[in-house]
C-alpha cells in the first residue's frame, strides 16, 4: 500500500484549513465571495514617440501604475508588466457598477508623462484596453501692465518637473498668435518688458509653456491698450532783446519719439504764425530779426512727436523798446592834465554830448563840457588837484531827449613819489648767505628804506629789514634755507608816505640734491627703488611710509650706503594704499626730500590647490583618502574641505585646518555604493578665497 509522504500530508492539511477559513469568511461576507470577484485583464498600448512627440525628445516609459476605485475607495493598485510597447496585468476587482480604472505611465524620473482612465460596470471577467493621453504642461496665468511707453508682462511660474521653456507671443489681433517676443528655459524667469510698442495701439499677448517632450500649454490672452503719451513741454525763455531782434531759447526735448519744434509768434495772446521749425532736437535757439521798435510780441514753442501729437510750451511776451542813443566809450589819461576822449555817436538823431565830473563814485557830479558837434570827441580838464580822485562820464542825447551814459572812468591825480634805487646782490664767503646792496636815495624828503623778500611758491612778500638811515645801503640775509629760491625788492618811502619800488632780484640758495622715488606692488609687498645720490657729502637715506598723503609717517628703512637704492616693504597689507618718500641727509646738515609716490596694494586671492582622492578599505573600514597640494602664499590662513552628494553645489564643510602643511584627510563617514564630490577652499588672512578642482569618488 502506498503512503502519502509527510510533506504532502502537511500540504493537504494546510489546504483544508485555508478552505475552511475562506468558506467561513465568504459565508459571513457574501458580497466579497469568490463568486463576487472578477478577474480584469488590463492591456495598455504604450504610445510611441511618432504618435505625438518627436522621436529625438520622447522619454522612455519605465513604469505603468493602474488603480481601481469605486465610491472614493481604492479597490486595487498594482504596477503592470511592460513588454515592448505593451503594459499588461490582471486585477481582482469586486463586481459592481462604476469601477474606475486609472493608468499612469512614468519615465525614469517618476514623472507622469501619460494618463488614461475608463469607467466600467464589472459583471464578469473581461479584458480592458485603456488609451492614454499625454500630460500637458501646467498652464501659466498671464498678466500685463503699461509703464512708461512699454508693457511689463509677468506670469505664474511653472512647477512641472519636466519643464522645458516659455515662449511669449505678441499680436495685433486676438485671433492670431503673432510673433515670438521672448523665450527662456529658466522656470524662474517670469517677467518680460516689451519696449517696442506704439502709442494708441492695442496688443494681444499669449504665453506657451513647453515641457521637455515638446508638449505645450497655452495661457490666457491678455489685451493691452497703450495710451497716447504726449511729449513733455519745453521751457521757452528770452535770451536777449533790443530794438531790432529777439533771441529765444528753449529746453532740449530728450524723448525718443521726438519729431520737431515749431516756434510761433503772434501780436496777441493767441497762436500765431510759424516763424521757425526744425526736426533736430539740439536746435534750441532762434533769433527773430523781423521785429519793430515799440511793438509787443507773444512767442510759443510747440514740440511734436513721431505720432503727430504736439505740446505747447509756456508763452513769453516781449516788448520791443524805444531806442536810446548809442552810448559812447570813454577813455581818460593823466599827463599833467586829464585828457578825455570818447567814441563818436553813429546815430542819425544825435543832439549833443555832455561831460560830467564827480569826486564821489556813482554820482553824476558837475557838467564840465557840452557840445553839439558829433565829431568833437575830446576834452582836456585842467582844473584838477594833485592827490584828488575824479570820476568822469559822457552823456549822449538824441533829438527826443533820450540819453545814454558812457562807462565811468576813474582818474587819480598822483603825488610825486621818491626816486627809486637799484638793488644788487652777491654771496658771502661761505657761498650760502646773500648780501643785498642798493644805490643811496638822494631825495630831501627821504623817510626810510624797507627790504622785502618773497619765497618762491608763496604769494606774500615779507619785510625783513627797515632803516631810516639814508646811508645804510647793505643787508646780509642770514635767515635763508638751503634749496630755496628767493626774490628781493627795496621800497623807498618819503615823508608823505609815498613810495617807490626798486628792481626785483632773484637768487637760489644751493641745496643737496634730491633723488627720484619709484615703486609698485610686487606680490604681497611694495617694491621701492630710487637713483643713487651722487653728492660727495652724502650721509644716509631714510625711507618713510604713511597711509596719509603729504605726511611722512614712519621710517621703514635706513641706509648709510649711497648704493642701497631699493627696498621690499613687507610690513604692508593687501587692499591698502601707502605713500612713500625718501629723505637724503648730508654731512653739512642739509637734507632733501624726494617726490612722494602712492602704491596701491590690490587684494589678490590665494593660489588654488590641486585635490585628489580615492576610496580605501583598511581593516574592513571604508574610507576616502583626500590629498591636496600645499599652498605657498605668505598670507595663508586655512584650508576648508567640503563634501557634497552632487556636483551642483559645494556641500558642507567636513574638515578645516590653519596648518599650511596639513594636506591630507581621511573621510570615514561614508557609505558603500555611493558617489561623493569633494572641494578644497583656501582662505588668506584678508578673507579672500580660492576653490580647488572637484573630485568625484564612487565607493564600491
Amino acid at each position: 500500500m502506498n503512503t502519502i509522504p509527510k510533506q504532502r500530508n502537511n500540504a493537504v492539511l494546510i489546504f483544508m484549513i485555508n478552505l475552511i477559513f475562506f468558506g467561513l469568511l465568504f459565508s459571513c461576507a457574501p458580497d466579497e465571495s469568490f463568486e463576487n470577484i472578477a478577474e480584469v485583464t488590463i492591456q495598455i498600448q504604450i504610445p510611441e514617440s511618432d504618435n505625438l512627440k518627436s522621436a529625438a525628445s520622447v522619454t522612455t516609459i519605465r513604469k505603468v501604475i493602474i488603480r481601481v476605485t469605486a465610491g472614493g475607495k481604492i479597490l486595487d493598485k498594482q504596477e503592470l508588466n511592460i513588454t515592448g510597447n505593451t503594459a499588461r496585468g490582471v486585477l481582482s476587482v469586486t463586481k459592481g457598477e462604476k469601477r474606475t480604472f486609472t493608468v499612469e505611465a512614468m519615465d525614469e524620473n517618476d514623472i507622469i508623462q501619460w494618463l488614461g482612465s475608463t469607467t466600467r460596470d464589472i459583471n464578469d471577467d473581461l479584458t480592458i484596453d485603456i488609451e492614454m493621453e499625454p500630460v500637458l504642461p501646467e498652464v501659466s496665468n498671464l498678466q500685463a501692465a503699461v509703464a512708461e511707453n512699454a508693457v511689463n508682462i509677468s506670469w505664474s511660474q511653472n512647477s512641472d518637473n519636466d519643464f522645458g521653456r516659455y515662449v511669449l507671443y505678441r499680436s495685433l489681433s486676438e485671433d492670431e498668435p503673432g510673433d515670438s517676443l521672448f523665450s527662456t528655459s529658466v522656470a524662474g524667469e517670469t517677467e518680460f518688458r516689451d519696449n517696442f510698442v506704439s502709442e494708441g495701439q492695442s496688443y494681444f499677448y499669449t504665453l506657451l509653456v513647453f515641457d521637455t517632450e515638446g508638449l505645450t500649454a497655452t495661457s490666457n490672452v491678455i489685451q493691452v491698450d497703450v495710451p497716447v503719451t504726449y511729449l513733455l513741454p519745453v521751457n521757452l525763455v528770452v535770451v536777449s532783446t533790443d530794438s531790432t531782434r529777439v533771441v529765444l531759447s528753449w529746453s532740449k526735448n530728450n524723448e525718443p519719439d521726438f519729431a520737431g519744434y515749431e516756434l510761433q509768434r503772434s501780436s496777441e495772446e493767441t497762436t500765431g504764425e510759424i516763424i521757425f521749425s526744425t526736426s533736430v532736437a539740439t536746435d534750441t535757439t532762434y533769433t527773430d530779426n523781423d521785429v519793430t521798435e515799440g511793438n509787443t510780441y507773444f512767442y510759443t514753442c510747440l514740440v511734436t512727436d513721431t505720432a503727430g501729437y504736439s505740446t505747447n510750451s509756456n508763452q513769453v511776451q516781449v516788448d520791443i523798446p524805444l531806442i536810446p542813443p548809442t552810448p559812447s566809450i570813454l577813455e581818460a589819461a593823466y599827463d599833467g592834465y586829464v585828457y578825455l576822449s570818447w567814441s563818436e555817436n553813429p546815430d542819425s538823431d544825435f543832439s549833443s554830448y555832455e561831460v560830467f565830473r564827480s569826486e564821489v563814485e556813482d554820482e553824476s557830479g558837475e557838467s564840465i563840457f557840452s557840445g553839439t558837434d558829433v565829431s568833437t570827441t575830446e576834452f582836456v580838464d585842467e582844473n584838477v588837484v594833485a592827490g584828488g580822485i575824479y570820476y568822469y562820464t559822457v552823456v549822449v542825447y538824441d533829438l527826443d531827449r533820450l540819453s545814454s551814459k558812457s562807462n565811468a572812468v576813474e582818474i587819480t591825480i598822483p603825488r610825486i613819489p621818491p626816486t627809486p634805487v637799484t638793488l644788487t646782490y652777491d654771496f658771502s664767503s661761505n657761498s650760502e648767505l646773500p648780501n643785498l646792496f642798493w644805490t643811496p636815495n638822494t631825495d630831501s624828503d627821504f623817510a626810510r628804506y624797507e627790504l622785502y623778500r618773497l619765497l618762491s611758491g608763496n604769494d606774500t612778500w615779507e619785510r625783513i629789514y627797515s632803516t631810516a638811515d639814508i646811508s645804510e645801503t647793505f643787508y646780509l640775509d642770514e635767515s635763508v634755507e638751503a634749496g630755496n629760491t628767493y626774490s628781493y625788492k627795496l621800497i623807498v618811502f618819503d615823508t608823505e608816505e609815498l613810495s617807490a619800488e626798486s628792481n626785483t632780484v632773484q637768487l637760489e640758495i644751493s641745496a643737496p640734491g634730491m633723488v627720484y622715488l619709484e615703486g609698485f606692488q610686487e606680490g604681497d609687498y611694495a617694491y621701492l627703488y630710487w637713483k643713487e645720490s651722487s653728492d660727495s657729502d652724502f650721509l644716509r637715506y631714510d625711507l618713510y611710509r604713511s597711509q596719509s598723503q603729504n605726511f611722512l609717517g614712519e621710517i621703514v628703512y635706513t641706509s648709510y650706503r649711497s648704493s642701497d637704492t631699493q627696498f621690499h616693504d613687507q610690513g604692508v597689507s593687501e587692499g591698502n594704499t601707502y605713500y612713500y618718500t625718501v629723505v637724503v641727509y648730508y654731512t653739512n646738515g642739509f637734507y632733501a626730500e624726494s617726490n612722494e609716490i602712492k602704491v596701491i596694494l590690490d587684494a589678490n586671492p590665494p593660489s588654488p590647490v590641486e585635490l585628489t582622492g580615492e576610496y580605501q578599505i583598511v581593516d574592513s573600514l571604508l574610507m576616502i583618502g583626500l590629498r591636496w597640494s600645499e599652498n605657498n602664499d605668505l598670507n595663508f590662513d586655512r584650508y576648508e574641505l567640503y563634501r557634497s552628494g552632487t556636483d551642483k553645489d559645494i556641500g558642507t564643510i567636513i574638515f578645516s585646518t590653519n596648518k599650511i602643511t596639513n594636506t591630507y584627510f581621511e573621510d570615514t563617514n561614508i557609505k558603500y555604493n555611493s558617489i561623493y564630490f569633494y572641494t578644497i577652499v583656501v582662505y588668506d588672512k584678508s578673507g579672500l578665497s580660492a576653490t580647488s578642482n572637484i573630485v568625484r569618488v564612487l565607493t564600491p
